[in-house]
């Protein structure tokens, strides 16, 4: 017995194919787990960027509760990053890592937060997030804020409508 594994050298072709085979199978059953994993997580990236905005919102509504002509202007400030305020700077669009920028125009693919004056962005990319801010008829008094992301396939995820 001693002199038969003195003389073996190594694995045969057949167990080196069985290796093989198992290690295949494995990676074909795990990969796809991995690329679901990975858009879940996105998505949920998406999800924390609305509830950031949404918050933000709230706390300027609390600020401003006195005061509502002003509310509108220090949402479109503090959402654009142009106040003090709050600090924007974390979000950030897990579907293309852009940093956090907002603007009034869909079309910049920078933009992560797009603010609009009601209705809908004609053609969203994946991660932004609307903004959009109704009056009460003539005044500059909010009606409603309505927050909106959108998924990898730029359809609506669930909307936050917040009203002060």
């Amino acid at each position: 017995m001693l002199a038969y594994l003195k003389n073996r050298r190594g694995f045969t072709l057949i167990e080196l194919m069985m290796v093989i085979a198992v290690i295949g199978i494995l990676a074909a059953v795990l990969i796809p787990k991995i690329g679901q994993t990975k858009d879940s997580a996105k998505l949920a990236g998406v999800e924390s960027n609305a509830r950031q905005v949404q918050a933000t919102v709230e706390a300027l509504i609390e600020r401003n509760k006195h005061n509502s002509t002003q509310l509108q202007t220090d949402i479109v400030n503090s959402l654009n990053g142009s106040n003090d305020t709050a600090d924007e700077s974390d979000i950030v669009n897990p579907f293309n890592t852009n940093s956090y920028g907002a603007g009034s125009n869909a079309d910049d693919d920078n933009a992560v937060v797009v603010l609009t004056s009601s209705g809908t962005i004609n053609s969203p990319l994946p991660g932004q997030i609307e903004v959009s801010i109704s009056e009460h008829g003539t005044s500059a008094n909010v009606d409603q804020v309505v927050i909106t992301p959108y998924d990898n396939e730029s359809a609506t995820m669930s909307a936050v409508t917040v009203q002060p």
